[in-house]
């Protein structure tokens, strides 16, 4: 492990590090069933604190995603802790009782905690679909805005613009049919860039007209597809 990460993992470990002592020079190894119920949920809680980092699914909300489940945990910590320390100090004599309450609040921490993960994959997988459809926009509206810049006819300039905007403009969601029309179209623009960098103009008219015509054929099959 890197110096950073051996640091975060010493960080971790001084909460246990320090409940344990303080826990052991006060009370000593010879404690009540609802004092050993305290000691191992609150290191139940807090081992479930720091893995939930581990839980949050790799996307680009992977951030959010991790605030509101760490959120969740540290909450549950934070009960578990103060529940843990009231029969500890104040009810060591009720076994019973630590033990109902304390598997009462980790089994509503984890119908909650599992609950929001479930909410977060699901948004997670829309995300990949929005991502996946939004492609086509984004790299059709780029590839053309280059050659636009290429381009120094006054007349293939205006139909590059008219295909820019056509694609930039164009409905981002996607649907299975209009996927093979998008390759094509995305095909296309590929030849029209390398026409473009040998300056063949009439081949350039010739492409911009199918970019033109498959960008308006890609709209009208998700306008008929809703």
């Amino acid at each position: 492990m890197s110096k950073q990460q051996n640091l975060w993992v010493l960080l971790d470990a001084i909460f246990l590090i320090a409940f344990n002592i303080v826990f052991f020079v006060l009370g000593g190894a010879n404690q009540a069933a609802s004092v050993w119920w305290a000691y191992g949920f609150i290191h139940l809680s807090y081992v479930l604190l720091l893995v939930t980092p581990f839980m949050v699914r790799r996307s680009s909300s992977a951030a959010v995603f991790s605030m509101s489940l760490y959120s969740i945990s540290a909450t549950y910590f934070f009960i578990t802790f103060v529940c843990g320390l009231i029969f500890i100090f104040f009810y060591p004599d009720q076994g019973t009782l630590s033990l109902v309450s304390q598997v009462i609040i980790t089994a509503l921490y984890a119908i909650i905690l599992i609950a929001h993960i479930i909410a977060n994959e699901r948004t997670a997988d829309a995300l990949v679909v929005h991502e996946q459809e939004l492609q086509f926009v984004k790299r059709s509206s780029g590839k053309l805005a280059g050659i636009l810049a290429r381009t120094q006819d006054a007349d293939l300039k205006k139909k590059v613009e008219e295909a820019y905007d056509l694609a930039h403009a164009s409905q981002v969601k996607s649907s299975p049919a209009a996927q093979l029309t998008e390759r094509s179209v995305l095909a296309t623009i590929d030849q029209l860039e390398q026409a473009t960098a040998v300056r063949d103009q009439k081949e350039m008219a010739i492409l911009l007209d199918q970019i033109i015509n498959g960008i308006d054929s890609r709209n009208r099959q998700l306008k008929f597809a809703q």
